[in-house]
């Protein structure tokens, strides 16, 4: 079972964050349909910052 799960695809949107957005709510987005949520990975901008900047690109993953 846990080769299973290992062998599935990964599912990668790339897009650029609105205003007001958290890393959070990104977080939480449904990238492809029948997926729950991924985890980011940021592409540009400081890594420590609380939250992204307008028009940085962030990497959502879900499997």
């Amino acid at each position: 079972p846990h080769l299973r799960r290992l062998a599935a695809p990964l599912y990668v949107r790339v897009r650029r964050a609105r205003a007001g957005e958290t890393f959070a709510a990104l977080a939480r987005e449904d990238p492809t349909p029948g997926h729950d949520g991924g985890w980011l990975s940021y592409l540009n901008g400081y890594r420590g910052a609380p939250r992204p900047r307008p028009g940085d690109l962030v990497k959502v993953i879900a499997r």
